[in-house]
């Protein structure tokens, strides 16, 4: 099976040890110091050239997105946007929303004082990962049309309009596009840089609690890692673990777990919801087990089959004029999951299947409701409210910027579409098994993984849920699957593939 280049060149993947070996075995300690000098001047050629990459998009990406920050300024804003600012100004942070981010956001905004702040902080943190996933496609020689497909990705206003969302989703689907991106960089050159570990402990802790899906993110990445590719996966999932635990525990410090989300309620509501509906021979809540029934309630039931959507289930959890199930009890909400699950899942499986489907083509295809980049939730702090509408009536649809928003907006089936990343990513699986590719494997199996955790209980068809699979192809930036390892457009990889040769002939 295919793996990391170092693993195939039979020295483990490093000069020393090769120059080591040599030098013990056949005591030509002659020859020892020009052979690790070229390896370690190939090896800082190498990094040298991603650097000054890395440097110069940073640069590009920096001015590109500052432009954006000054049409859409202050930020753009959801009602869960009005919920993590309102924790902060008032100290009262929770588990009801990820805590993690509600920290990001008192920390960089210096505990509420200075909001632009905590977008710029979130602006120069994908920058840097953009930036770096860039700097490795032209460092590496990436194929053309790779580079293409993601400047095209990159620069849709779209994803501007997501860098500058005041969510913890945004930063959550870049750290995990980044740490795949990392992993298959290191595996393809060979080597784990000192900036590698950086990037892993910086994005860790947002992979994994910035949402709920990172627990099944971040554990198994680091299991797949450590287990298959070898030391400097270990390594890299040390990193993880470690940077993960310190800032996971400093940051729960005072906050209210208590009051935390329930990850199967809003799914599980939204089914009964649907079920309840009447029709054809059916009653409203026929469908349902009696037991169901006399835990919601029929009253209940009546409201939210009235105001049920198939894409939301907002409407029958908060909305004024329905039942508003999202503030049940917490021991009714757990009754009514336990029912569901015990006497209603498997009667009603294919029914529930259908609309599991349905929901996620919907956030595929961004079919349920945008956010308004140019309006502020009622929730929202007052001072900053005002700044945002008074922002948002002066660019909305003004000039180059506003109308390429406005239009990407009306078409948003198509420019927001993350079906295309899952195209692709299929794609990529396919070539990955083909070849035997072992990493990229990992990397698209943990994407998988994360369409199956949507598919499965996200509430609604929101298009953030599935923002990494838009931003997907960007993982071929970083080595593409598509071409075979070329070690001759490859410095770092140059520089072991020559260690390793002269060592053979010295030996010879």
């Amino acid at each position: 099976m295919a793996s990391c280049p170092r693993r195939a060149a039979g020295n483990d993947g490093n000069p020393a040890l090769v120059i080591q070996l040599f030098t013990v075995t056949f005591g030509r300690q002659s020859m020892a110091p020009s052979i690790l000098t070229a390896a370690r001047a190939d090896m800082f050629q190498g990094e040298r050239e991603l650097a000054i990459w890395w440097v110069g998009f940073a640069l590009l990406f920096g001015l590109y997105f500052l432009a954006w920050w000054m049409h859409l300024r202050p930020g753009v804003f959801s009602y869960d946007s009005g919920h993590f600012l309102q924790e902060v100004l008032t100290g009262d942070i929770t588990n009801r929303k990820p805590f993690l981010y509600a920290r990001f956001i008192e920390l960089t905004s210096l505990g509420g004082r200075f909001f632009p702040l905590t977008l710029f902080a979130q602006a120069a943190i994908i920058v840097a990962f953009l930036s770096r996933i860039f700097a490795m496609a032209f460092s590496g020689r990436a194929h053309p049309i790779s580079i293409a497909l993601g400047a095209i990705l990159v620069l849709n206003p779209y994803v501007a309009n997501m860098v500058f969302y005041v969510q913890n989703d945004v930063l959550f689907c870049f750290a995990i596009i980044a740490i795949l991106a990392e992993t298959v960089w290191v595996c393809r050159r060979g080597h784990a840089s000192l900036i590698s570990w950086v990037i892993i402990a910086v994005a860790s802790p947002m992979a994994f609690a910035f949402r709920e899906n990172g627990l099944l993110f971040l554990p198994v990445w680091c299991l797949l890692v450590a287990v298959f590719l070898g030391r400097d996966g270990r390594v890299l999932a040390g990193v993880a673990i470690v940077t993960t635990v310190v800032v996971y525990g400093i940051a729960s410090l005072g906050v209210d777990r208590s009051r935390t989300a329930d990850l199967m309620f809003p799914a599980v509501i939204h089914e009964v919801a649907r079920l309840a509906q009447g029709g054809y021979r059916h009653e409203v809540g026929s469908r349902l087990s009696n037991e169901t029934r006399e835990v919601v309630g029929d009253e209940r039931l009546r409201s939210a089959a009235r105001i049920y959507w198939p894409l939301y289930w907002d409407t029958v959890g908060f909305f004024r004029d329905g039942p508003n199930l999202g503030y049940l009890p917490q021991d009714q909400r757990t009754r009514i999951v336990r029912s569901f699950l015990r006497h209603d899942l498997a009667p009603n499986l294919p029914s529930v299947a259908g609309h599991r489907v349905e929901m996620l083509a919907g956030a595929l295809l961004a079919r349920a409701e945008h956010v308004d980049p140019y309006t502020a939730p009622d929730n929202l702090h007052g001072p900053l409210k005002v700044w945002k509408d008074r922002q948002g009536l002066a660019y909305r649809g003004k000039g180059w910027l506003g109308q390429l928003n406005e239009v990407s907006a009306r078409s948003r089936s198509w420019t927001w579409n993350a079906a295309l990343g899952v195209a692709v990513l299929m794609v990529i699986t396919l070539v990955a098994l083909w070849r035997r590719d072992r990493v990229t494997l990992i990397a698209a199996a943990l994407l998988w993984l994360q369409l199956g955790v949507v598919l499965a209980v996200a509430p609604s068809a929101e298009y953030r849920y599935v923002f990494m699979l838009y931003l997907a192809p960007l993982i071929l930036l970083a080595g593409d699957p598509l071409s075979r390892f070329d070690s001759n457009t490859r410095p770092l990889a140059r520089g072991l593939t020559t260690a390793h040769g002269q060592a053979r002939s010295a030996r010879t």
